[in-house]
């Protein structure tokens, strides 16, 4: 019986002995595949940015990419240019308060759009209004809800001003910061909670000349407050007597199209 447990003990001893061997020996190996790789990264690290602190290529990167998030896009505007000419044509017309027409109507757009309600947009042609609902209903069919808040605009400026018979169009860009993300359920399926949204948005608006009217048309017509000739163009100049015609009571600027530019 003595002898037994003796030989029970020097195997279990074996045993034991061959599992920390085996134990060591992984650790060991690990430990040199660890270096491998920690000198694999290095090297790689020297090679494509000239240095083998990783830590420090991570930090920067992380700064990079505050730096990114607080960084407004710029814009390349031609308000210097435009607004004269437009001024030629609307003579009541004042940039600084279509500046801020844009940016309302900027922002009731994004709200409505986070609110599912394309109606809720006003200052808006019916064509907007139903491209707004299109985007709605595909968010619906997805299954997400969109988040917009702490919307900040950082720039404003005119891009384009056309005339055209029966309409005129005024093309806007301005930039701006928000958190902008899509959830499902209660999981973050696109863009940032904690991160915000540097971006960009170009507009149209049209000029309408019935206040009363809900999109805008190409019959439009008033008189010529001169010689009561109809306008049938849209401007600020009769082509008939060449009066100016100045419809204040009347004249609306018409959101009619909106793109987001990353």
């Amino acid at each position: 019986m003595m002898q037994s447990s003796i030989l029970a003990a020097n195997v279990f001893g074996v045993g034991a002995a061959v599992f920390i061997g085996i134990f060591l020996a992984v650790v060991a190996a690990g430990a040199i595949a660890f270096q491998v790789i920690r000198k694999k990264v290095k090297k790689v690290s020297r090679s494509l940015f000239g240095t083998s602190d990783v830590k420090g290529i991570v930090d920067e990167f992380k700064q990079q990419e505050v730096e990114y998030e607080n960084t407004p896009k710029s814009v390349s505007g031609m308000t210097k240019l435009l607004e004269p000419q437009i001024r030629r044509n609307y003579a009541d017309f004042q940039w600084n308060n279509f500046r801020k027409q844009i940016e309302d109507t900027l922002k009731n757009y994004l709200t409505a759009w986070m609110k599912a309600d394309a109606y809720r947009l006003g200052n808006a042609t019916v064509r907007m209004q139903e491209n707004l609902q299109s985007l709605i209903q595909k968010d619906a069919d997805k299954g997400v809800e969109l988040h917009i808040t702490d919307i900040r605009f950082h720039q404003t400026e005119l891009m384009n001003y056309t005339r055209m018979a029966g309409k005129d169009k005024i093309s806007a860009q301005t930039s701006l910061e928000c958190y902008f993300y899509k959830t499902q359920g209660n999981e973050v399926v696109e863009g940032s909670k904690e991160h915000k949204l540097q971006t960009r948005f170009s507009m149209d608006f049209l000029f309408v000349l019935d206040a009363t009217a809900t999109e805008f048309t190409d019959h439009a017509i008033t008189e010529c407050p001169n010689c009561g000739a109809p306008i049938v163009k849209v401007g600020m100049i009769c082509e008939y007597c060449g009066s100016p015609v100045n419809p204040k009571s009347v004249e609306r600027w018409l959101l009619d199209d909106v793109k987001q530019i990353m």
